[in-house]
């Protein structure tokens, strides 16, 4: 499971236009893109924000973990705010301005992977937190 996660991260950051041609073409099932890719990223992205509290040694143990549950639960709930949203807000702006028909699927398809490099960088920067000056 987690190899096709780092593949298809890999497509969507180093090879973007290959890999939205290939959505554009072939589709993508709801499912699949939400359990193989949104899941598992955002799971890491809030993992990262749980393991990132203990990283401060001036804390006890206790508020360390206290601090590290309100972490993962807010990491974890803004992303799919957001994306759920943010692809609400699209799909009526695609409606309205671009004169599409509505498709709140492909609206969410795409906000879903345009949060890779948001995602990615949270990952990396609550993991490596405590080297930033």
């Amino acid at each position: 499971m987690y190899r096709q996660l780092f593949q298809r991260l890999w497509q969507v950051l180093r090879f973007p236009a290959p890999f939205w041609a290939s959505v554009a073409e072939v589709g993508d099932d709801k499912k699949t893109y939400q359990t193989e890719y949104l899941y598992p990223l955002a799971g890491m992205a809030a993992l990262t924000a749980f393991i990132s509290a203990f990283f401060d040694g001036d804390l006890t143990f206790k508020q360390q973990l206290t601090e590290g549950v309100q972490l993962f639960v807010l990491s974890f709930g803004s992303v799919f705010l957001g994306l759920f949203l943010s692809a609400w807000i699209l799909d009526k702006l695609f409606v309205r301005f671009i004169g599409t028909p509505a498709d709140y699927k492909k609206a969410e398809i795409l906000v879903a992977y345009t949060l890779t490099p948001v995602l990615v960088v949270s990952i990396l920067t609550r993991l490596f937190s405590e080297l930033w000056f």
